[in-house]
């Protein structure tokens, strides 16, 4: 049973990631032709992409790779890259599951080995939108203007040996032991993802077979008899886009398996066939902002539960997590995330930032951890959750602040104390369910959490 739902469940994250790929890109055609239609609109369109594009550079610009932060310089850095948080857990002796990079590719390459999806010129209504913005070009660029453009991307592609390509995302694997995953720098992909968090009991090599030629596994595929790094990753798409300015690194590390898991049901499969109990490993999220863990949660809170031990083990984790923070704060060390910089560029957007207390410069970011057999052990980071989305909340998913901002409702998630699990109103795949309600067994306080940790039943 529990392989072949994993098989099911690696097969339903490929094909969404897949229609959903599709969706993004239709709607990126289909919204460029609509302003097409409006005189000057394709162009302002086209400003603004550009000025974004130029934001990002800038920002990009101060950020210090992961050398300079293992070496203790100061300075600013990529609070998603995996590479950045593995030099600081080092520098803090905190224990983490070690990655090594495999294989790198510069935009360029990322783009020819990704391709484009979606796009059949031969379907007429594609055809059509493809001929409202080449007159919508005409229309809002001189003819000597669209001639440079064609001669200026002409110049700036590459020549690329796609072969040579290919062969790259072979050869990265060929000396990686069976049952290590592969991820990005920037985050672990969609497979890696449904892997970790199908709900199945058993303790497994990450390895889904669909037939004698095709093998599927965390961040990689097996076609024949040789793996290579799965590159056409939506997940890693998305995220990689939001600084292209350096190049794409993939990482292997040890598939670890946890040493408690829990048990619940998922409410992402609810109402479908496989709606049906399963466990997940024991893992917990960090939240830090300002430079403070302020809280922990499970990591899956449909299975959480408040007992003793997840109490000692959330204490634990906001102990080590602090640990990490402490340490990159006294190198002058500060996580960036891309999107709350081009949040930024939007002055009203600021000022609600800035009234909700999210400051500019702050240590905001998330931190998680396994419960391993060596002990608690940092899986990887990412940004702070914020008012404009970021970490995701986990179980403090609907416990919101809310207020008024000059004239409009605004509300954010404090994250503090532990959210063992989601409170009881909330469906963690639906957002249209995350409203306050009880938090009662659910979310507790630290002092609560420090009374229940030291419970000893009679």
């Amino acid at each position: 049973m529990g392989a072949k739902l994993r098989q099911l469940l690696v097969g339903m994250a490929q094909m969404g990631a897949q229609s959903s790929e599709d969706r993004s890109v239709r709607t990126l055609v289909i919204g460029a032709a609509k302003l097409a239609r409006s005189a000057g609109g394709l162009r302002a369109a086209i400003n603004g992409i550009a000025e974004t594009e130029q934001a990002q550079i800038a920002e990009a610009a101060t950020w210090m790779d992961h050398e300079a932060v293992a070496a203790g310089q100061s300075g600013r850095f990529d609070s998603s890259d995996l590479r950045n948080w593995l030099a600081i857990a080092a520098r803090a002796g905190v224990a983490a599951i070690p990655a090594r990079e495999i294989a790198s590719f510069t935009s360029d390459e990322y783009a020819a080995l990704v391709g484009v999806y979606g796009l059949n010129p031969d379907d007429p209504r594609v055809a059509r939108t493809l001929e409202a913005i080449r007159k919508g070009i005409e229309a809002d660029y001189s003819e000597a203007e669209i001639e440079e453009a064609k001669a200026a991307a002409k110049s700036d592609s590459p020549e690329l040996d796609m072969n040579e390509l290919v062969e790259r995302l072979h050869s990265a694997m060929d000396d990686i032991p069976e049952g290590w995953m592969v991820r990005s720098s920037v985050c672990g992909g969609d497979n890696l993802k449904a892997l970790a968090g199908c709900g199945v009991t058993e303790t497994f090599i990450p390895e889904v077979r669909f037939g004698p030629d095709l093998e599927v596994g965390p961040g990689w595929v097996r076609t024949g008899n040789r793996r290579r790094i799965d590159i056409q990753d939506k997940r890693t798409m998305q995220l990689y886009v939001r600084n292209d300015t350096v190049d794409i690194a993939f990482l292997a590390r040890p598939w670890v398996v946890a040493s408690r898991w829990l048990e619940g049901r998922d409410p992402h499969r609810a109402g479908t066939p496989i709606d049906i109990p399963g466990t997940w490993p024991a893992e917990w999220r960090a939240f830090v902002r300002a430079g403070k863990v302020v809280g922990v949660s499970a990591y899956y809170p449909w299975a959480g539960q408040a007992d003793a031990l997840s109490a000692e083990m959330a204490l634990k984790v906001r102990e080590l997590a602090q640990a990490m923070v402490d340490e990159a704060i006294a190198n002058g060390q500060t996580p960036r995330a891309m999107d709350n910089v081009l949040a930024r560029q939007n002055d009203k957007f600021t000022r609600a930032m800035d009234a909700a207390g999210f400051a500019d410069g702050d240590f905001d970011c998330t931190l998680d951890f396994i419960e391993a057999d060596e002990g608690l052990l940092f899986l990887e980071g990412g940004p702070g959750c914020g008012m404009l989305g970021g970490g995701h909340p986990c179980g403090f998913a609907g416990d919101f602040i809310e207020a008024e901002f000059e004239g409009e409702p605004m509300r954010w998630m404090p994250t503090k104390g532990v959210a063992f699990r989601n409170m009881d109103h909330v469906l963690i795949g639906e957002p249209k369910t995350w409203t306050p309600g009880d938090r009662s067994g659910a979310i507790l306080s630290w002092d609560e959490v420090e009374a229940l940790a030291a419970f000893e039943p009679a």
